[in-house]
């Protein structure tokens, strides 16, 4: 039972495929006679297993000493065995210190996790060097993977980070199908302006795992409906959370997945599911994040103004990761709409600014914004260079070229857009938007079509479709 709550416990991407199944040592014990044998199928099933399965066994014993005391004793296959002892009213601890042994011996990479997972990362890192040496390389790849991730969450140093994704790349060269260094590595590489090398490295683990898919993946290349999808999932296995150490950040991501969809409706539902209890500082900072996009989804430019003034002031209080720096480019162009340039000026003269996506090709609108459209054309060919296997630079350049009128540079710079991500609707909604214009009624609608298919509840798109419908006749 202590074993069951222990994996329970533990949370983290690909957790759910490496837990084991446990069963207690009378679970099958069926005394059903088979005839003339005198043998019970209880008993075939057992010599079956030991035979051909891999079950470990692990039992113990419970003595009573001459003064009272307790003494509990475990061991099993391939454990070294181990006495616990303790007072006549310690069995219940003596059975947990029996339990978590168990599990770090024979699971040391999800014991690791299960530590880290607790807010014990120093506790992880000590037992990950310890165990590391009798791991196989399966567990070795978790092991480097737990390491990594919480080098990140006590370091954040350059330095720190770098060494962090050295490990990280160590874990998918001894267990290429386990997926979580890829992810983990990806963001770092993300977080360090490499979106290019993010990019290549989500590609080479759906090329190893048959197509399938990451988070960074699917966020770099526009595919929001997918890492929905796994986001939920993950919460599914993960106690609602995901692979969180705060309860609250599976939903938010959840909820900021949503707002990129386009369905204000759900992620505010979503919001409203975190407690309050979760609302810590960087929560906060985030939900401020999210509000100011759902205001900005639905032409509120002074509340979304609000929220994002507060994101800023949380964030320059006390200097926080929470928002990735990619995404606080997103704040940008909701400060430039409501008038507040300098705030626009300030985060993109940041130097980190200089190497994403996001921040030039916002840039770029600013710019055009305020009339200075070669220095915004310098900014979208900026983003592109960035990352020129990514969606964002050319979509920004075509709905700009778009608005100065240049229909055709337009449709060119959209259709590249969606060759990089054509699961995201946003550049097959302004394509759409372009044919439109052209009077292209039959072609628009049927971008428009496809672009529900991967944003179903956005309004807009919903009413571009049906204009387009009601004029092709």
């Amino acid at each position: 039972n202590e074993l069951t709550l222990l994996q329970s416990a533990t949370r983290g991407n690909d957790i759910a495929q490496r837990k084991r199944s446990l069963s207690n040592g009378w679970s099958n014990d069926v005394k059903v006679d088979v005839p003339e044998t005198g043998i019970s199928l209880g008993e075939i099933s057992r010599l079956l297993t030991a035979r051909f399965g891999h079950d470990l066994h692990i039992g113990g014993d419970l003595v009573e000493s001459a003064s009272g005391g307790l003494a509990l004793s475990v061991s099993g296959d391939g454990l070294s065995p181990k006495t616990f002892a303790g007072g006549a009213d310690d069995l219940d601890k003596l059975v947990v210190d029996a339990a978590q042994y168990v599990y770090s011996q024979f699971e040391p990479d999800l014991w690791a996790d299960y530590l880290s997972e607790a807010g014990r990362c120093p506790e992880s890192i000590t037992f990950i060097k310890s165990a590391f040496s009798r791991a196989d390389d399966r567990q070795r790849a978790g092991l480097l993977n737990r390491w990594a991730t919480c080098q990140t969450d006590m370091d954040s140093s350059p330095s720190s980070l770098r060494e962090a994704l050295k490990l990280f790349q160590r874990a998918i060269e001894l267990n290429p199908d386990f997926r979580s260094p890829y992810f983990n590595a990806e963001t770092l590489l993300r977080s360090f302006g490499d979106e290019e090398g993010a990019w290549r490295l989500g590609k080479a683990l759906r090329a190893r795992l048959s197509g399938a898919g990451a988070g960074p993946w699917y966020r770099l290349t526009g595919d929001f409906r997918a890492e929905l999808d796994e986001l939920i999932a993950d919460a599914a296995v993960n106690g609602g959370g995901g692979t969180f150490v705060n309860a609250a950040a599976g939903p938010l991501n959840i909820a900021l997945t949503e707002v990129r969809l386009h369905d204000p409706a759900a992620a505010e539902l979503t919001l409203q599911t975190i407690q309050a209890g979760d609302q810590s500082r960087e929560v906060s900072e985030t939900v401020h994040f999210l509000r100011g996009l759902l205001a900005e989804e639905v032409g509120n430019v002074s509340q979304a103004e609000v929220e994002m003034s507060a994101v800023i002031q949380l964030d320059a209080a006390n200097p926080s990761e929470w928002v990735p720096a990619p995404d606080v480019c997103r704040i940008v162009p909701i400060v430039e709409a409501a008038g507040h340039s300098d705030q626009a000026d300030a985060i993109l003269a940041h130097p980190a600014a200089a190497h994403f996506v996001d921040c030039q090709r916002f840039r770029g609108d600013i710019l055009d914004h305020r009339g200075d459209w070669a220095g915004a054309q310098q900014a979208y060919a900026a983003a592109v260079a960035l990352a020129p296997d990514l969606p964002a630079g050319y979509y920004s350049w075509g709905v700009a070229l778009a608005r100065h009128g240049d229909l055709a540079g337009a449709l060119a710079k959209l259709e590249a857009a969606n060759q990089r991500g054509p699961h995201w609707a946003d550049p097959l909604k302004s394509w759409g938007d372009v044919l439109a214009k052209q009077g292209h009624w039959s072609d628009a609608l049927a971008k428009y079509e496809e672009a529900l298919k991967y944003a179903p509840n956005w309004a807009a798109l919903t009413q571009a479709r049906d204009a387009a419908a009601k004029q092709r006749g």
